[in-house]
C-alpha cells in the first residue's frame, strides 16, 4: 500500500511532475537538426553572440532574450563537448515548452480549480502545434512560457498585493516581448481586461495600476533592445524591420473579416479536432454561467490574436501558439464542470479527456518521430555541396540558408516576386546574372528557387526565356512550412543555368 503524498507538497509535486514528463517527452522527441529556417537563424545569433561576447539580433524584432538564452546553452554545449549550436537551440526549446506546461498548470489552478489545472496542462503539452514547435528552436516556447508566467504573477498580485509580484509580472511580460514581441502586443488587451476584472479594487486604481504595469514592462523591453540600438547595429536593425513590418505585416494583413479567416481556422481544427472544439464550446458556455469574468478574459485572449493572425494571407500553425492556452483552460473547465456528480460523468470525462490526448498526439507524432531520426534538410544541403562547384553560387527559395550554412556557397538572391515581379527589378536580376555566368563561373538553381515565392510564375518565364536550365540532379527534402500536421518530404531538383545562344546581356 503507497503512502499518500503530504498535502502541502502535492501541489509542488504535481508542479514538477508535469513539468518533468512534458520535458521526457519533448526529449524523446527532439529534432535531429534545424527544421525550420528560422532555427537555424536563432542558432546562428546565439553561436555569434557566444563567441563574439556581443548580442546579434535574429529576424523581426531581434529576439534579444532567445539569443541570450541560446547562447548560454551553446556555451553549456560546448564545455559538454557538443559544439552544434543548433542541439543546443533544439534544446532551449525544450526546456521552455516544458516550463511553460507548469506554469499554465499554476495559472489555471488559481483561476479555475487543481483538477481543471491537471487537465489543461496535460491538454496544453499534448497540443499538436505547441508539442511539434517545442521540440525544434524557435521563439514560441520562450514566448509563451514568459507569457503565462506574466499571468500567474498577476493573478497572484491581486491576491496577494505584494510589490514584488506586479513587477515580477512586468518583467515576465517584457521577457515574452523580447522574445516575440508581435504575440505580446495581440495579448495585451487580455491582459487589460484581466487588470480591470480581478480583485475589488475601484475603477481609477485598476487604469493606474494597468498604466504601471505597461510602464514597467515597456522599461524593461527597451533596455532589452538597447543592444540593437547602438552605432554598429542601428542601420541594419532598422532596415530588417522596415521589411518585417512591410512585408510581415503591412502587406500580409488583408483586415479583420475575410476569406482568410475560414480558411485559418482550420489550423485550430487541425490541433484541437472537431470534438476537442466542442468540448471548448461547452467550456465557455460554462464560463459565462459561471466565471463571467474569467470568461471574458479568455475569450479576448483567444479572439484579438485570431482575429489578426487568422486574417493573414501567410499564416502558419504555430502562430496562433500564442492563443492556444486560453482554448485549453476552456476545455479544462468544461472537462472539470461537467464531471462533477454522478459517476457516470466522471467517467465519461476521463473517457473524453484521453479521447482528446491520443487525438491531439496521432495528429502530430508521425512527423516529430521521423524528424527525430533525419535531418534531412542538412542531409539535403550536403548533397549540393557534392553536386556543385567550391565557387558555384546557388540560387534557391527559403532553404537558402541551409544551402549556405552547411555547404559554404555563395547564394545568388533573385527578384523578390511573393507579391508580383517588378519589370525593373527583373532587368536588373538579367545584367547580374548575365555577367556570372559569361565569367565563367558556374550557377545553379534547385526547384524550390524556381516556383517558390512566385505565385504568378513571373519569375519562371524570366529564366525560361532567356536561360537552359540542365538538370543536374534530385535529393530528398522536407518542406516544413506547413509547420507540422503533414510530413512532406520529397526529391528536389536542382538545375545548372546556362545562357541560351543569342540570349543576354553585356
Amino acid at each position: 500500500m503507497s503512502l499518500p503524498l503530504p498535502r502541502a507538497l502535492t501541489p509542488l509535486f504535481v508542479f514538477l511532475s508535469l513539468i518533468g514528463l512534458s520535458f521526457i517527452l519533448r526529449l524523446f522527441l527532439i529534432s535531429q537538426g534545424p527544421y525550420h529556417v528560422d532555427c537555424l537563424n536563432i542558432a546562428i545569433k546565439a553561436q555569434e553572440t557566444f563567441e563574439t561576447g556581443r548580442l546579434s539580433y535574429a529576424l523581426g524584432f531581434g529576439y534579444p532574450v532567445v539569443v541570450i538564452a541560446g547562447a548560454l546553452l551553446v556555451g553549456i554545449f560546448n564545455g559538454c563537448g557538443i559544439h552544434d549550436p543548433v542541439i543546443a537551440v533544439n534544446f532551449l526549446s525544450v526546456v521552455f515548452g516544458s516550463v511553460a506546461v507548469g506554469m499554465l498548470y499554476l495559472l489555471a489552478k488559481r483561476l479555475l480549480s487543481p483538477e481543471a489545472a491537471l487537465f489543461g496542462a496535460v491538454l496544453f503539452s499534448t497540443s499538436p502545434i505547441f508539442l511539434a514547435t517545442s521540440v525544434y528552436g524557435m521563439n514560441h516556447g520562450p514566448a509563451v512560457c514568459f507569457l503565462l508566467t506574466s499571468l500567474y504573477f498577476i493573478v497572484r498580485y491581486f491576491k496577494s498585493g505584494r510589490a514584488s509580484d506586479f513587477l515580477w509580472s512586468g518583467f515576465f511580460l517584457a521577457c515574452m516581448g523580447a522574445s516575440r514581441i508581435q504575440d505580446m502586443v495581440l495579448v495585451i488587451p487580455a491582459i487589460g481586461v484581466l487588470f480591470l476584472t480581478q480583485g475589488n479594487l475601484a475603477w481609477t486604481k485598476r487604469f493606474v495600476l494597468l498604466f504601471e504595469f505597461l510602464t514597467v514592462t515597456t522599461a524593461v523591453l527597451l533596455i532589452l533592445h538597447i543592444p540593437y540600438l547602438n552605432a554598429g547595429h542601428t542601420a541594419g536593425y532598422t532596415a530588417q524591420l522596415n521589411d518585417y513590418w512591410s512585408l510581415g505585416l503591412v502587406k500580409n494583413f488583408h483586415g479583420l473579416i475575410t476569406p482568410f479567416l475560414a480558411r485559418n481556422m482550420g489550423h485550430l481544427l487541425s490541433n484541437f479536432t472537431l470534438p476537442g472544439l466542442l468540448v471548448v464550446a461547452a467550456g465557455v458556455l460554462g464560463l459565462f454561467q459561471g466565471e463571467r469574468k474569467i470568461a471574458l478574459f479568455l475569450c479576448v485572449w483567444f479572439l484579438v490574436p485570431f482575429l489578426f493572425l487568422g486574417n493573414l494571407v501567410m499564416s502558419l500553425p504555430r502562430f496562433f501558439i500564442v492563443l492556444i492556452p486560453a482554448v485549453v483552460l476552456c476545455q479544462a473547465y468544461a472537462l472539470t464542470r461537467y464531471s462533477q456528480g454522478a459517476r457516470w460523468a466522471r467517467w465519461g470525462a476521463r473517457v473524453i479527456f484521453i479521447s482528446l490526448i491520443i487525438m491531439q498526439l496521432t495528429a502530430v507524432l508521425p512527423g516529430l518521430i521521423y524528424r527525430h531520426g533525419h535531418a534531412t534538410i542538412v542531409d539535403y544541403a550536403r548533397s549540393i555541396q557534392q553536386a556543385t562547384e567550391p565557387d558555384a553560387m546557388i540560387m534557391a527559395g527559403d532553404e537558402a540558408a541551409f544551402i549556405s550554412y552547411y555547404t559554404k556557397r555563395e547564394i545568388l538572391t533573385g527578384p523578390h516576386c511573393l507579391f508580383g515581379c517588378a519589370k525593373e527589378s527583373l532587368e536588373a536580376f538579367r545584367i547580374v546574372l548575365d555577367r556570372t555566368l559569361r565569367s565563367g563561373r558556374p550557377v545553379y538553381i534547385t526547384d524550390i528557387g524556381l516556383f517558390a515565392n512566385n505565385p504568378r510564375g513571373e519569375f519562371y518565364t524570366f529564366l525560361d526565356s532567356g536561360y537552359d536550365l540542365q538538370f543536374v540532379g534530385q535529393y530528398l527534402f522536407e518542406d516544413w512550412h506547413h509547420d507540422c500536421f503533414e510530413l512532406l518530404v520529397w526529391h528536389s531538383r536542382l538545375y545548372r543555368l546556362t545562357l541560351k545562344d543569342g540570349a543576354g546581356s553585356l
